[in-house]
């Protein structure tokens, strides 16, 4: 279980890679837009070559950022169906999981499913180097949480 909720924690998104997506993108664009302006002085099918080339790092920058971010759900996913699908060897399955609301030492709140309502819960086991906070409540009525500190 400890494996698993640390997978679930974090967010599967590669933040380098997405901000090196927009800097490239970024920069095919203000190329682009020095192009228009007449800011290099070169023949005519060079500069036509330059203002391709500029739009391909745009769509380049572009199509990293949909996989970088495609990826992410994809591992979000997964990790989800980890958790549905996970057993113990006495039978014991996860009940609920998700996000915690609100944290006081041990004791956590978190949204019970599509519903308004908060349920309150005490924690069992504690483990840390998560993304986010989030938790885990076994059929056996341990509570498991990861938090970020």
């Amino acid at each position: 279980m400890e494996e698993l909720l640390r997978d679930y924690g974090s967010t599967g998104t590669a933040w380098i890679w997405l901000v090196l997506a927009i800097l490239i993108a970024a920069g095919g664009v203000a190329l682009s837009i020095a192009i228009s302006k007449g800011k290099f002085d070169l023949p005519r099918v060079k500069i036509d070559r330059l203002r391709y080339g500029s739009w391909a790092l745009v769509f380049i920058g572009v199509l990293i950022a949909l996989f970088t971010l495609a990826d992410g759900e994809v591992t979000f996913s997964q990790n989800n169906r980890a958790l549905d699908q996970w057993t113990s060897e006495d039978g014991y399955y996860v009940e609920n999981y998700g996000e915690i609301e609100e944290r006081d030492g041990e004791t956590i709140q978190v949204k019970e499913g599509s519903q308004d309502t908060t349920t309150e819960l005490k924690a069992d086991h504690i483990l840390t180097g998560c993304d986010r906070d989030v938790y885990a409540e076994i059929t056996n009525g341990d509570v498991w949480i990861c938090v970020t500190e």
